[in-house]
């Protein structure tokens, strides 16, 4: 009879299934992603300067665009070293939140208001950062309350002031960005940023030789 249990239970099945196949959807696309951003790393690996330059610039657009920027921030440090994948990201990290935050003010307004609607989290940061932008801002960096890509915009919504919000993301982004990078530098093959594992680090991160100067290290002979 329609409507009854048994409609109601092939419902469910056929909703679950749904979100099943969505799920493998989305995961093969971020995984298309990540290795498509594995070859600007390789890339940029081999061009130095040049190779920097347009590595920020991706980097940035990653941020704005809100694609997975774990493997950019891990190709940074097997690319240019532990300091020299630091000096690139950070810079580029900001950048990239700045913009993500003037879009959430402007354009993105919209948008942004129709994900963060009915979010008593979101309303309680709104009161907050009123009162003490700054260290709100700097919390919310440190901790991972709402992901990165999404406060980015989501703060656009607040009454934070634009440089607090600046200088806050930049404070609270760099110890991430700094372990983030360490471990991209101690893997021996651009392969392994997406494996999870170093070859000689005891840290997974879950989604080669170490170099310390800024001139990216050359690629091992093949």
């Amino acid at each position: 009879m329609p409507g009854g249990p048994g409609s109601r239970s092939g419902g469910v099945t056929l909703d679950r299934a749904g979100r099943r196949e969505s799920r493998i959807a989305e995961e093969a696309a971020i995984n298309t992603l990540s290795q498509s951003l594995l070859l600007v790393v390789e890339w940029a690996r081999q061009h130095g300067v040049e190779g920097a330059i347009v590595y920020e610039i991706v980097y940035v657009a990653a941020t704005i665009t809100m694609l997975p920027g774990s493997v950019l921030t891990l190709g940074a440090g097997f690319a240019y070293g532990p300091i020299g994948g630091s000096l690139l990201v950070s810079p580029a990290s900001v950048l990239g939140a700045t913009a993500a935050f003037l879009l959430g003010r402007s354009i993105a307004r919209p948008w942004v208001e129709s994900r963060l609607r009915r979010q008593p989290r979101f309303e309680a940061i709104d009161r907050a950062v009123e009162r003490d932008g700054f260290r709100v801002v700097l919390l919310l960096r440190l901790s991972p309350v709402i992901p990165f890509n999404l406060l980015n915009y989501a703060l656009g919504l607040t009454r934070v002031g634009f440089r607090d919000y600046v200088l806050g993301s930049f404070l609270g982004m760099l110890p991430g960005t700094v372990m983030y990078v360490y471990l991209g530098s101690v893997v021996t093959s651009a392969s392994e940023l997406l494996t999870g594992r170093g070859a000689r680090s005891p840290v997974p991160w879950g989604r080669g030789s170490t170099g310390w100067g800024w001139p990216p290290r050359s690629a091992p002979p093949s």
